[in-house]
């Protein structure tokens, strides 16, 4: 309920014609209604049919009919995305966000519970209180997600490359555990620690397309989007 009246006072229908849905409004809006009529197709269809989307996230006076082009080529990414799961290759059934697709199952779920936590460790609703985790936590993020992004494209070409960011990442989160009181911020920090060298997220790993450093980078945005959204 919340949502629907969220919707109608921050988005607008375009276009919905067939099996073609275009709507405009605000970015989070957008993004849960998204993930809504999901899982209720869904649900709808047993999980018989998939469902896939584009979303653009743009300034507020960018002109309409270019954003629809640019949505549309992220929709085609959605539509041609493959992930392997075991010897199963699983198709389509995708959003695309930030550039990125993600099988609505196996991929953008993780983003999604990733960029939730984030975003409330960083966020205190009482003016009074500290958040928990500072919010310095994404920067680090990113500097470290870049640089495990340039080494793998360096060990691709065959370059001398040392993995530093290992133990970069290691060090640079042993100091923010150090700084932090909160034992559940503590405990979250260090499963980001593991995760992001093991390539694991709660003990299971990552078989996606995406490493899991990768993924929490995506995350990390997302909360820092709703951050500045929202204060």
């Amino acid at each position: 309920v919340e949502l629907e009246i969220k919707a109608i006072d921050t988005s607008v229908i375009i276009y919905s014609g067939g099996d073609d849905l275009f709507f405009v409004g605000r970015w989070d809006t957008i993004i849960a209604l998204s993930e809504a009529i999901y899982k209720k197709f869904k649900d709808w269809t047993n999980g018989v049919l998939t469902i896939s989307g584009g979303i653009e996230i743009l300034p507020s006076k960018f002109p309409i009919m270019q954003g629809a082009k640019m949505t549309a080529k992220s929709e085609h990414k959605a539509k041609n995305h493959v992930i392997k799961i075991g010897n199963e290759g699983i198709e389509k059934n995708s959003i695309t966000l930030f550039g990125k697709p993600f099988n609505w199952e196996h991929e953008f779920s993780i983003v999604n519970e990733l960029q939730d936590k984030i975003y409330k460790f960083i966020t205190s609703e009482n003016i009074e209180i500290k958040p928990r985790l500072d919010k310095s936590i994404i920067g680090k993020i990113n500097l470290h997600a870049d640089s495990q992004r340039n080494y793998f494209e360096k060990k691709l070409t065959n370059e001398p490359v040392s993995p530093q960011w290992m133990w970069l990442i290691a060090y640079d989160f042993s100091q923010i555990i150090s700084r932090t009181k909160d034992e559940d911020a503590k405990k979250f920090i260090k499963e980001l620690q593991l995760a992001s060298v093991i390539n694991q997220y709660e003990g299971k790993e990552i078989k996606n397309k995406y490493l899991f450093l990768q993924i929490l980078q995506l995350a990390a945005r997302w909360a820092e989007m709703r951050y500045r959204s929202n204060n």
